[in-house]
């Protein structure tokens, strides 16, 4: 992804991928040098769960799972780009 990003220069935004959440921002964006980020930012979690700071929606791949999208998570996310990236 660093020399993707290296190469493409200012032609085209290379957008790293895949199991990217707070924890691993900062540091791949200060190895990569990416401007942005791809992340659905979701986990799965029962829905009787009580925890309200998630959405829930069903997988579009695996109906019999639950996805979830935690709001916390979006936040912190939002903040690291926003204070690392270029």
């Amino acid at each position: 992804i660093k020399e993707l990003i290296f190469e493409a220069g200012n032609t085209i935004d290379i957008l790293p991928g895949a199991g990217i959440n707070s924890k691993n921002a900062k540091d791949l964006i200060d190895y990569t040098g990416c401007k942005e980020i791809h992340t659905s930012a979701k986990m799965y979690l029962q829905p009787d769960s009580n925890e309200s700071n998630f959405q829930f929606r069903k997988d579009i791949y695996d109906f019999s799972n639950t996805t979830a999208v935690n709001i916390n998570e979006v936040i912190m996310l939002k903040e690291i780009i926003n204070k690392f990236t270029p």
